[in-house]
């Protein structure tokens, strides 16, 4: 379900693991990653690995700035 995940999907560390590491929760299919792990994605526009959703990555960076 949405907000559920226990781990980011790219690097497969656990939220709970990296605490420190800023993460970004896609607005509309909800899958959540660490920032760092999708700012190559998000540079070029990509899809949402997860789902292969449309993705909108313009709120990533001010995620990453947190």
């Amino acid at each position: 379900g949405h907000g559920e995940q226990e781990s980011c999907p790219v690097c497969c560390i656990e939220f709970s693991q990296t605490a420190t590491m800023p993460i970004f929760e896609l607005p509309g299919c909800h899958h959540t990653y660490h920032c760092a792990c999708v700012q190559q994605l998000a540079d070029s526009g990509a899809q949402c690995p997860c789902c292969r959703g449309d993705a909108d990555w313009s709120g990533l960076a001010v995620a990453a700035s947190l």
